[in-house]
């Protein structure tokens, strides 16, 4: 319940992930086609040792990464964890009255190793 309201966010999330990633198809078709046009189909040049584009081309395919591996769930693993301990943590004095520890470390310890 306490992660519920941020589902709210996904659809905004995977629509702002695919029209990024539509963008960067298109940059990175274009760049990479004036790319092979200047280095690979045009006259051989030793300027190609200090040219930025081999750069820009690289920093691109980071960028265009970073498009595709964004969540469109605005929460991983790791807060769902954090939140269930929250919760979960006042509950154990409770628990550990009618329960007996060793019976408690059984149970999770079969939860945790299946």
């Amino acid at each position: 319940m306490a992660l519920g309201p941020l589902l709210a966010f996904v659809p905004q999330l995977y629509l702002a992930r695919l029209d990024g990633s539509r963008e960067y198809n298109r940059l990175a078709d274009t760049y990479t086609r004036l790319f092979k046009q200047r280095w690979m189909e045009g006259p051989v040049d030793d300027s190609v040792l200090g040219s930025p584009d081999i750069q820009s081309l690289a920093d691109l395919a980071t960028g265009h990464e970073v498009t595709r591996k964004m969540r469109i769930v605005p929460f991983g693993s790791a807060t769902i964890a954090a939140v269930a301990v929250g919760v979960l943590l006042p509950m154990l004095p409770l628990v550990l009255l009618q329960v007996p520890f060793h019976e408690v470390l059984k149970q999770l310890l079969g939860l945790m190793l299946g």
